[in-house]
């Protein structure tokens, strides 16, 4: 089962890997299963990942996650902690079933956030229309040093 990426022990999370987007950029990514349920019997996806921006030297940080239906009508504000910043990650594209959200890092946000281990994203829902606690999802950075060079390169190589 491990071969094949199916897990069934609670929270699983994918190393750090590099894509080839559709247009040619070049991405690092990793997704996470996560439960959503208080009888943690339902998982949800969520994704994030690092891509140059088009104001360099920083590196663009992109967060997706599919919703609920009852989460769709009133999406969660969605805050991430990087190394010591938080950052509140505004509306990359809105879209009914699904949050995007993405914001420009500075390299030493990046390596703050790499020598503290995590990626923190916290997910934070209107209270008065979702009685639901804001939930804490932690991405490890381990092993993304080595492909953050890469990234770094693609990135100074677009200049």
């Amino acid at each position: 089962m491990e071969r094949f990426g199916i897990e069934t022990r609670g929270v699983y999370e994918t190393p750090w890997f590099a894509y080839h987007g559709p247009a040619g950029e070049f991405l690092l990514l990793k997704s996470g299963a996560y439960p959503t349920g208080d009888a943690g019997d339902e998982y949800r996806t969520r994704t994030v990942g690092l891509a140059c921006s088009p104001f360099h030297p920083s590196i663009r940080f992109m967060y997706h996650q599919e919703l609920t239906a009852n989460e769709s009508r009133t999406p969660p504000m969605i805050r991430a902690k990087i190394g010591d910043s938080l950052i509140d990650l505004t509306t990359l594209r809105p879209q009914k079933d699904l949050v995007e959200k993405s914001f420009d890092l500075e390299p030493l946000q990046l390596q703050s956030a790499i020598e503290n281990g995590s990626f923190e994203i916290t997910e934070m829902f209107d209270q008065s229309m979702i009685k639901k606690p804001s939930a804490v999802v932690r991405f490890s950075t381990l092993g993304l040093s080595a492909n953050v060079v890469a990234l770094e390169s693609k990135c100074a190589s677009k200049e």
